[in-house]
């Protein structure tokens, strides 16, 4: 198989695919690639929205600069840089988040595959169908927000201890982490200054947590949040 029909089978088209990670990741890098790619396998024109100016003279012939959404046509690629995901963030009612909205509900429609470059999570989450993140240029997870965020569990516990308990015991982050880590609802577990953040099914075990932890100190404050992607993001960049 070559690296074509690898790249197909990580973007079909038509599609909705965010491509994020931190900065000089490689994200815009790999967009472009994957809309040549499609724009070459289907006989689709290529439109880019949110390049900078002083980017645009770099992209190869035949590419098609935009300025809106609304220009957007059928048959089509469309690289969405994330300076102009901006907009979406700032007002969640103007007219090009309207215009977001629309495109991303009949684009398979109109045979458009949109493909946006962005550091945004909460972006890509919002407006793709799959999530690829990379580090560094590696590429260290591609699926749906939910199916990531189920990686490390749906919920976040977070318990902190008094933090000079862990002072006067030294292997004490170790114990905690590996008896937790023995709990079947239990994903991933991580300890800093005194709070136990523990990656799971919280919601239904959330009192069992609270008296383990007991057993090593006094427990100060207890809290329960939902997994997010930057949570997510956060395991990825530290196993990768």
């Amino acid at each position: 198989m070559n690296d074509q029909m690898v790249w197909e089978m990580v973007l079909p088209h038509p599609a909705a695919m965010a491509i994020s990670g931190a900065r000089g990741s490689g994200k815009s890098c790999l967009a472009y690639y994957l809309a040549e790619l499609l724009a070459a396998r289907h006989g689709l024109q290529v439109e880019v929205l949110g390049l900078a100016p002083y980017k645009q003279t770099l992209l190869p012939e035949g590419y098609k600069i935009i300025e809106s959404l609304t220009q957007v046509g059928r048959d089509r690629v469309l690289v969405i840089d994330e300076v102009a995901l901006q907009f979406h963030a700032r007002r969640s009612m103007s007219n090009e988040n309207i215009a977001m909205d629309q495109l991303l509900t009949i684009s398979r429609q109109r045979n458009q595959t949109v493909i946006l470059a962005t550091h945004n999570l909460h972006e890509a989450e919002t407006l793709a169908d799959r999530i690829l993140i990379l580090n560094n240029g590696k590429i260290v997870a591609l699926d749906t927000a939910k199916s990531l965020k189920q990686r490390i569990g749906n919920e976040i516990g977070f318990i902190s201890l008094d933090p000079v308990i862990f002072t006067i015991w030294p292997d004490l982050n170790s114990r905690i982490k590996n008896e937790l880590m023995e709990l079947s609802y239990v994903d991933y577990v991580t300890i800093d200054d005194g709070t136990i953040r523990v990656f799971g099914d919280m919601c239904n075990h959330l009192p069992e947590l609270i008296d383990i932890c007991r057993e090593y100190g006094e427990v100060t404050k207890v809290d329960l949040w939902e997994t997010s992607l930057e949570d997510v993001f956060l395991q990825l960049m530290k196993a990768s």
